[in-house]
């Protein structure tokens, strides 16, 4: 950033810088034990990326490799992928069935449906 104190944009960084960092991040902590404070800026500063893009990849390596709660990268693509299917078959079923029906199944199989959550 410059002095303006105007923020630059996203910036896309290679897959393979990515790994590295990561992977220097995880091997320090590895060696030493615990979370150092301090490991990620500094690492981010030598490889001249953003902190918190570097702070993100380790969390989200850590949820990947199952360390740490969350959605995975695997889940959150098929969540991707499924969410217009979904979307498709509420909208067909819901041309065929309405609204309460629809309500009321989504009731009976223990989905909490309220009013204001029904698309129209």
């Amino acid at each position: 950033m410059g002095t303006s104190g105007a923020r630059r944009g996203p910036q896309e960084y290679p897959v393979e810088l990515r790994e590295r960092a990561v992977r220097m991040v995880l091997d320090i902590r590895g060696e030493t034990g615990r979370d150092e404070p301090g490991v990620i800026p500094r690492i981010a500063k030598q490889l001249g990326i953003g902190v918190e893009s570097l702070r993100g990849w380790v969390n989200q390596a850590e949820i990947d490799a199952g360390r740490k709660p969350g959605t995975s990268t695997v889940d959150a693509q098929r969540i991707f992928e499924l969410v217009p299917r979904l979307r498709t078959l509420w909208e067909n079923n819901y041309s065929v069935y309405g609204r309460r029906k629809l309500t009321k199944a989504a009731h009976r199989a223990g989905i909490d449906v309220g009013r204001d959550q029904v698309p129209d």
